[in-house]
């Protein structure tokens, strides 16, 4: 299928299309991001919402989360996104009953569910470690970059695996970050950009880049994109994969709620086979 602004797309069951990250991971780590097409939802979540947040039709969005496990082949395993930075460490044997837990990251070694993050311009970030034996995917707004939903998802993946270097371990990670609005388009308040800079997230002759001044006064446009690319190059990780896919300029591909406001959800998902 033709792969416009740096998707690989493909075609899946009853024509659902999905982009295919090509970066270099172990074989039997997979990951996918879902776009708007397939599915059973109407305008204005037109057609392949997977959020049962936004007031969208439940038998439709159940029905959209069904045809997103046939093509992975797999049960999902959402989570209740709430800008935080909250962890969890998805454990439980398959089978089991396995509540939603309200958090804004998930680790796993199991390979009896998708990792599942919504999003509809926050970023949407999907990680392994080198050996391919922990996976992880994380939700993250400027909220939750502010305040380190990063730093806790790789450190709870150190928690977890428990190498006899970490620093080692990080430098080994694979880093995927999923389409996100554009900084052209994602414009934002003083108080954003006061979190990063007063408290030395960034370095000062960083933030003047990252968030150009906006039309009115105390309003910037801020690069999401790049926050969370210099965050991931201070925590030492090295293998960090992105298109900068805009989820605002690309309405045909994928939801934006900056652009739209009552719109569904895509969904970037990882697991391991």
């Amino acid at each position: 299928m033709a792969s416009p602004f740096g998707l690989n797309l493909k075609t899946g069951p009853e024509q659902t299309v999905v982009h295919v990250p090509e970066w270099d991971i172990p074989k039997h780590v997979k990951a996918l991001v879902t776009t708007r097409q397939g599915g059973q939802s109407l305008n204005p979540y037109d057609n392949w919402n997977l959020a049962l947040h936004v007031n969208d039709e439940i038998n439709a969005v159940n029905q959209n989360r069904r045809l997103l496990s046939n093509q992975i082949g797999k049960e999902p395993f959402f989570l209740n996104q709430v800008h935080g930075t909250d962890i969890f460490s998805f454990t439980t044997p398959a089978g089991s009953s396995i509540p939603i837990p309200t958090v804004d990251g998930v680790i796993t070694n199991l390979n009896s569910h998708f990792l599942a993050i919504l999003t509809a311009d926050c970023l949407p970030i999907l990680m392994c470690d080198a050996k391919g034996d922990a996976i992880a995917a994380c939700h993250a707004g400027w909220r939750g970059l502010a305040n380190g939903v990063i730093d806790k998802t790789i450190q709870s993946m150190v928690n977890w695996i428990k190498p006899d270097s970490a620093n080692k371990f990080i430098e080994g990670l694979h880093v995927y970050i999923g389409p996100a609005i554009s900084q052209p388009n994602y414009e934002v308040g003083k108080e954003v950009r006061d979190a990063f800079s007063h408290e030395s997230l960034i370095a000062i002759d960083l933030v003047n880049t990252l968030f150009t001044p906006g039309h009115q006064p105390y309003k910037y446009y801020a690069d999401l994109f790049s926050l969370a690319l210099e965050k991931l190059k201070q925590l030492g990780v090295l293998q960090v994969h992105t298109e900068k896919l805009c989820s605002y300029n690309h309405s045909q591909y994928f939801y934006s709620y900056r652009r739209e406001k009552i719109t569904g959800r895509f969904a970037s998902c990882i697991w391991l086979e």
